[in-house]
C-alpha cells in the first residue's frame, strides 16, 4: 500500500522557520545531505516529497 504511514514523528519549528526532518523519515523518503524536496501545501498540511528532477 503506498500510503501506508511508516513512521510518525515530531519536529519543531525554529524562529526561522526551520525543521530538523528526523533521520528515520529521512531514510524511508530516501533523502539525503544535498537532495532537492518538493513542498506541496493542501489546506490541512504540508507534505514532502524526494524532487527526482534534480536527484541525479
Amino acid at each position: 500500500m503506498e500510503n501506508e504511514i511508516k513512521k510518525i514523528r515530531t519536529a519543531t519549528i525554529t524562529q526561522k522557520g526551520q525543521i530538523c526532518i528526523p533521520s528515520t523519515a529521512r531514510n524511508l523518503a530516501g533523502f539525503k545531505e544535498g537532495s532537492k524536496v518538493s513542498i506541496i501545501v493542501y489546506n490541512d498540511k504540508v507534505e514532502t516529497k524526494l524532487c527526482e528532477i534534480f536527484t541525479r
